[in-house]
Order: C-alpha cells, then sequence, then structure tokens
C-alpha cells in the first residue's frame, strides 16, 4: 500500500515540478539562428522526459492501488512531511536565485538527508559538499551550461 501511495504522490509532484519547469524554460528565448537548438532546447527536453516518467509513475501507482484490496490508510505525519519537503523545495529554489547553485545546494541537501533519516554526520557532510561542486563542473565546464 505504501508503495502505490508514494508511487501516486511522487509522481504528482514531478509532473507540476515538470510542468513549472516548462514554463521557465519558455522565457529563455530562442536561438538567433533557424536552428533547432537554442538556450531552452535542454532544459525543455528534460522536463518533457521529466513529465513522461512522473505520468508513467503515476498511472502505475493507481494501477496497483486499485488492484489491491486492502484499506487505504491517510497518515497525517506522512502528509507533514510531504508538506514540510515541499516547503523546503520552495525554500530551496529562492536561495537558488539568492546565493547561487553551490552553497543553496549544500544546504538544501544537508537539510534534505537529514530530514529523510541520515544521521551520520561524516557522511551527509561529504555527500552535501561534494555533489553540488562535481554538479557545477559537470555543467559548467563539460557541457558549457553555466549555473547561478
Amino acid at each position: 500500500m505504501k508503495s502505490e501511495i508514494r508511487n501516486i504522490s511522487t509522481g504528482l509532484v514531478l509532473l507540476l515540478v515538470s510542468v513549472a519547469g516548462m514554463i521557465i524554460a519558455n522565457n529563455f528565448g530562442r536561438s538567433q539562428t533557424e536552428t533547432l537548438y537554442g538556450p531552452d532546447f535542454f532544459p525543455k527536453l528534460v522536463f518533457t522526459l521529466l513529465a513522461i516518467c512522473s505520468v508513467i509513475l503515476f498511472i502505475k501507482g493507481i494501477i496497483d492501488l486499485k488492484k489491491n484490496d486492502k484499506y487505504m490508510e491517510i497518515n497525517k505525519k506522512t502528509i507533514g512531511r510531504i508538506f514540510s519537503y515541499t516547503i523546503l523545495l520552495i525554500i530551496y529554489i529562492n536561495l537558488f536565485f539568492m546565493i547561487g547553485f553551490v552553497y543553496s545546494t549544500i544546504i538544501f541537501l544537508i537539510v534534505g538527508q537529514y530530514f529523510f533519516g541520515v544521521r551520520k554526520i561524516p557522511r551527509l557532510i561529504i555527500i552535501s559538499a561534494l555533489t553540488p561542486f562535481l554538479l557545477y563542473y559537470l555543467f559548467t565546464n563539460l557541457f558549457n551550461i553555466p549555473l547561478p
């Protein structure tokens, strides 16, 4: 029962994120030349793939839920955690534009991992510190996509 609810809620949240991302990607502008590829191409591609995967996950969750005959129980603690994590994501997005990718991602990863039960401090710090720097290097040096 838990996996069905998790699939439905994750699919729905990721679908909303992909729609918001597509709206933001539309503001990136088009290429100055007649090519298909512009600054909005890669974000639109990623958000389209995310939307497709989230719809598949959502439908799978609904189908599995209908197959399961058990009583569906909604836990207030689970709803509170989902709401709290959504607020955390909104704060992360705002911090992303205020202080930049690296610092906001470090803060988000520390709080998010702690929120999901990672209590080993060395592991928490190492993952939270290395991930943003690796992603920053990947996007700026290999993909030539500047991050804020």
